[in-house]
């Protein structure tokens, strides 16, 4: 099945249209619950790590989750934060790095 684009894919978006927050095409501001939300996913990264669960539950759990929180909300925009922090990490686990550590 395929998922619908968002309206804004256009703009480089490439969230789904039922995760889009709008934030692809209002990326001059960002709410301090979003930055609240990326700041919570690096105290857990830093205090637990990966190792009770993956990267793949953290950001299934919190799409979950985000369904019931409107994209406006403070709540949503933190869920949303935490998120884009993890599907950062995710994007970043992927990357091959070569035997001496250096970024490729």
């Amino acid at each position: 099945m395929t998922r619908a684009a968002c309206k804004h894919a256009s703009s480089g978006c490439d969230y789904p249209a039922s995760e889009c927050s709008g934030a692809c095409v209002t990326r001059r501001a960002v709410t301090a619950e979003y930055l609240m939300g990326i700041k919570e996913g690096r105290e857990i990264l830093a205090k637990h790590g990966v190792a009770d669960i993956s990267i793949e539950d953290r950001i299934g759990n919190l799409r979950s989750t985000i369904k019931g929180f409107a994209a406006n909300t403070q709540v949503g925009q933190m869920l949303r934060g935490e998120r884009d922090f993890w599907l950062h990490q995710q994007k970043l686990s992927t990357t091959v790095l070569p035997h001496d550590g250096e970024a490729a």
